[in-house]
């Protein structure tokens, strides 16, 4: 059991992991979902609760981010989009939109830096974790982090994805 693990530190836990976003949010939600015996029970719960609450991009941000990939006219792209998200993860948030053609799409919005942060944010949760030694022997960390960065590299590649979903159809 780690002395770091008191309630009010959990708390900060989730609340930091939370509003981070990034690698560290997504690494932490990688191990939230490790077998509940192997990762100790605090953890686990700092974990989970980190796993479903994303923080929003606040709307200022979001419409920074859509005017510097789309252009300043970027709402005429669109005959419809709902500046509220229906969904935030680690990388970015999702909207609902329609085009002029009437067809329902889903805009994904990356946050700002996430691409160019993955490995700095990587190292200093594993740092963070490692110092507290609130992660169990066995857990194959590394194994997880190289996961963690192929995915998040992957993840983070928008044009990458459309290709695939493409392919997919």
């Amino acid at each position: 059991s780690s002395p770091f693990l008191t309630p009010g530190n959990i708390e900060r836990i989730v609340d930091t992991l939370c509003k981070v976003r990034g690698a560290a949010l997504k690494l932490g939600q990688m191990i939230s979902l490790q077998d509940g015996s192997f990762i100790p029970e605090p953890v686990q719960e700092v974990f989970e609760r980190v796993r479903n609450n994303a923080d929003f991009m606040p709307a200022w941000q979001m419409e920074r981010v859509l005017e510097e990939e789309l252009g300043e006219e970027w709402r005429g792209k669109v005959r419809e989009f709902d500046s509220v998200p229906i969904a935030a993860a680690s990388i970015g948030q999702v909207h609902r939109a329609v085009l002029h053609s009437g067809q329902p799409v889903a805009m994904k919005i990356q946050y700002p830096g996430v691409a160019q942060s993955i490995d700095s944010d990587i190292d200093n949760l594993v740092s963070v974790l490692s110092w507290w030694n609130i992660l169990p022997e066995g857990l194959f960390l590394d194994a997880t982090v190289a996961v963690a960065r192929k995915e998040m590299t992957w993840e983070t590649d928008y044009i990458r994805e459309a290709q695939s979903a493409r392919r997919f159809k």
